[in-house]
Formats: structure tokens, C-alpha cells, sequence
């Protein structure tokens, strides 16, 4: 509880930090695993206010079967209710859709630069709006202007994880080498396995 840093960080940093910073402020049991299923279910109802928000622009008052669809997915409250860092990660991304849908794209690019602190899938939201705006938008310099403030703090980010390995790149990166080594895995038929979500679900009733 004296909210010492380690002295190299491989992983996103964000949800430890939120955690860390906040299970020191309450006092309570536990503190760092309270604080991070509530704010896990913060996270989620943000994210589902978002998802109406964006879904309703595009198929009307039928946005409600997708919440229902989402309300009603095991799989969502399994998370949720887990210290993981997806259920940030998606707000952050469905933050990022809702700024584009506004047409704030600058802001969304720095959010989305931003989510690298997240998930380091980031990268991939990231590089997907830098191709579409980058081939369809009609005021290219604007669109590259706001991709290099965007890419601003992933090759900050990046590039001091990269310094703290001993092979001072980012395949060095023990963080990074563990999602490579599992892509050999994939796919497979755990992907499929609903066994545990429903085992979760038994347990609580």
C-alpha cells in the first residue's frame, strides 16, 4: 500500500494504476480487488450508455436487441466481474467510435493513441482509422495531422517498454513475446468451449 512502481513495466499500465491508485484510498478488505470489479461495472454500464448512443445513429430505437443481446450475454457479466482490463478496453473503444460519430476526429485520435496504456490491441483500432482516413478522407493533411498527434503516445509508450528489456526492442518485451507465442494457438476448439460461462452461471443461482 505504498504505491511503489516496479522498476520495468511490460504490461499496459492503466487498469493496474486505477486499481492500485484507488485500492489505497479506500479502506477496506480486499481494497485493490474491490475497486476493480466496481470499477469493472462502472466500466461496463458506461459502455453499454455508449453502445445505445452509437447503435441508435444507425438502426433507430432497434439499438435495444442489441443491448438486450449484450444484457443478456453471460460472457459480459463473466468479465465484468473479473480484474481484467477488457471491459475498459472496450469503453475505450466504443469512447473512440462515439468521438468519430461526433466528428471529433482529433480527440479520437488521441483516445485512441491513448488505449495503447490500456491493451497493446490498440494498435490495431489505431491503424484502422489511419487507413481509412488516410484513403478516404477529403482533407488529407488534416487527417494526417491528427494521425501523428495520435501516434504520439504509442511511440512514446513503446518505446520506454522497449529500452527495459534486455534486447531493447519490443519483440524483447516478455508482455508482447506471451501474445505472439499464443497466436500459435489459435484457433482452437477452447474458443468454442462455453463450459466455464455456463459453470458460472450455475454457481451463482
Amino acid at each position: 500500500r505504498q504505491l511503489k512502481l516496479p522498476n520495468t513495466i511490460h504490461a499496459p499500465p492503466a487498469n493496474p494504476l486505477l486499481i492500485a491508485i484507488f485500492g489505497n484510498i479506500i479502506n477496506t478488505p480486499q481494497s485493490e480487488l474491490y475497486v476493480a470489479r466496481l470499477s469493472n461495472i462502472v466500466f461496463f454500464c458506461l459502455s453499454m450508455i455508449l453502445l445505445w448512443k452509437i447503435a441508435k445513429q444507425y438502426i433507430g430505437y432497434s439499438a435495444f436487441l442489441l443491448l438486450a443481446l449484450m444484457l443478456s450475454n453471460p460472457i459480459s457479466y463473466y468479465v465484468s466481474l473479473h480484474p481484467v482490463s477488457e471491459t475498459l478496453f472496450t469503453l475505450s473503444v466504443l469512447f473512440v467510435l462515439y468521438l468519430r460519430q461526433r466528428n471529433k476526429m482529433k480527440t479520437a485520435y488521441i483516445m485512441s493513441g491513448l488505449s495503447i496504456l490500456i491493451r497493446y490491441e490498440a494498435v490495431v483500432m489505431f491503424m484502422a482509422m489511419a487507413l481509412i482516413d488516410g484513403v478516404f478522407s477529403k482533407d488529407k493533411k488534416t487527417a494526417q495531422r491528427f494521425i501523428f498527434i495520435g501516434a504520439i503516445p504509442i511511440v512514446i509508450w513503446m518505446g520506454m517498454v522497449s529500452l527495459q528489456n534486455p534486447l531493447h526492442s519490443i519483440q524483447g518485451n516478455p508482455f508482447i513475446q506471451e501474445m505472439v507465442a499464443a497466436k500459435d494457438t489459435l484457433p482452437n476448439n477452447m474458443i468454442f468451449d462455453m463450459r466455464p460461462f455456463f459453470q458460472f452461471i450455475h454457481r451463482n443461482e
